[in-house]
């Protein structure tokens, strides 16, 4: 496997995929602060080991307070290992550590190399 530098800007101008975007309440183990529009936490799909760097925008405002709701234009670092893995409906988590800090479903898939076919 290729290492990852997590320090690394993700240089893209599209989002990879759009996501609805639930950050889990202090009380269920998410942040104890907002996230703001460029917060970048680890992404992660349920039946994979994998895991990358996540930037997030923010659709309509700037930041995200736990137990907030948001659409978000997510970019990823690591394209390739989720290749061909992504579809209307899947479900991910977004973690700091190995804290899952939100839960998301994609909405809308916009890099192709990442479509499920």
């Amino acid at each position: 496997m290729k290492p990852i530098d997590i320090n690394q800007t993700i240089k893209k101008e599209q989002p990879d995929f759009v996501a609805r975007v639930r950050f889990l309440t202090t009380e269920e183990g998410g942040r104890k602060g907002f996230a703001a529009s460029g917060y970048r936490p680890a992404f992660k799909l349920p039946d994979q080991p994998e895991m990358t760097s996540a930037e997030q925008k923010f659709r309509g405002i700037d930041q995200v307070q736990p137990g907030q709701e948001a659409i978000s234009e997510i970019r990823i670092l690591w394209i390739e290992a989720f290749e061909q893995k992504l579809s209307v409906g899947t479900d991910f988590e977004l973690l700091e550590g190995s804290r899952v800090v939100a839960k998301g479903q994609i909405i809308e898939v916009t890099n192709e190399r990442l479509r499920k076919k």
